[in-house]
């Protein structure tokens, strides 16, 4: 498949992915695990493609309310989403990266694009 539009709801940012837990070090926290349970369920329903080899992402992030945030912070959980699901290889495969703000709302519009030149 040459491309993949999809629809995600808004990730938790990079910096709450992960916490420290005495023993076990550093893992999942609950909302992160929370969203990408939510977010794999999202993918499957859209019926989502794959997109094999180099890709490009594109992604449009919609501010789920006013707090000042960071968009650098919202690819880390989105690209992990993409891989679990199966519409990437993997994530070091991503070539090109374009990210931006749009209108108010709580989701995240994704499109995949293979960047792998015709043989």
């Amino acid at each position: 498949m040459n491309a993949v539009s999809l629809t995600l709801p808004f990730p938790p940012s990079t910096n709450n992915l992960f916490v420290n837990v005495k023993g076990k070090g550093r893992v999942k926290s609950a909302r992160y695990s929370a969203w990408c349970t939510e977010a794999g369920w999202e993918a499957r329903r859209q019926r989502a493609g794959r997109v094999e080899g180099p890709y490009a992402l594109y992604i449009t992030a919609c501010r789920p309310d006013a707090r000042k945030r960071d968009l650098g912070n919202l690819e880390k959980p989105i690209s992990d989403a993409l891989k679990t699901a199966g519409i990437i290889e993997d994530d070091h495969l991503c070539q090109r990266l374009t990210m931006n703000w749009g209108t108010a709302g709580k989701t995240v519009f994704v499109q995949v694009v293979s960047t792998r030149e015709a043989a």
